[in-house]
């Protein structure tokens, strides 16, 4: 799986029976990258702005693989709420 920023940007476009399936092939492809290119991942979450001290948690307190699906739940759900935020407030035109 080629995972992008835009490709995690579209997931609001998703029905829900979609979204769930998106997230489970993102949930194994985070768990690939956290055994063999954690940094890769670290940057993903950055650029997506994952709520680090909920990262934190997952990352200590759950099984691999629990916490991996729920990283991709929080992906989402970031995603999610970016897409909210940006249909209510949409960008100011300046003209110039």
């Amino acid at each position: 799986m080629d995972l992008t920023i835009e490709t995690l940007n579209n997931v609001a476009l998703l029905p829900e029976k979609e979204r769930l399936l998106f997230a489970e092939v993102l949930g194994k492809h985070v768990a690939v990258l956290m055994t063999t290119d954690l940094h890769q991942l670290m940057q993903l979450l950055y650029r997506v702005d994952v709520d680090e001290q909920k990262l934190s948690y997952l990352l200590g307190n759950k099984p691999p693989h629990d916490a991996a699906l729920q990283i991709a739940e929080l992906m989402i759900e970031r995603q999610l709420q970016k897409s909210a935020h940006r249909k209510n407030d949409p960008p100011i035109k300046n003209d110039w």
